[in-house]
């Protein structure tokens, strides 16, 4: 069974790409396998690949905005690509 983290919980915490690795290495050492990420602050999907890769805690899922999805759909779909989650 895989338990996740809805990162928008600890958003405060998770605002720069360094701090999101160090909550996502935190997250995985408290037992979680997975992560949903929320793009509550643009610190860049390729950044937040990174952290992910390097807290080795996979994004799972998103909860992406609908206005980000309609107004530029492209960008959404680029990084929901480069996350693996397409």
């Amino acid at each position: 069974m895989k338990i996740g983290a809805q990162l928008y919980l600890v958003r405060e915490l998770c605002e720069t790409p360094e701090a999101l690795e160090k909550c996502l290495k935190d997250l995985k050492a408290m037992g979680y396998s997975c992560v949903q990420y929320s793009p509550w602050k643009d610190i860049g999907a390729e950044n937040i690949l990174k952290a992910s890769q390097n807290a080795g805690i996979p994004i799972e899922l998103t909860h992406y905005p609908p206005d980000k999805l309609r107004d530029d759909p492209e960008t959404a779909m680029a990084a929901h690509r480069l996350w693996g989650l397409t």
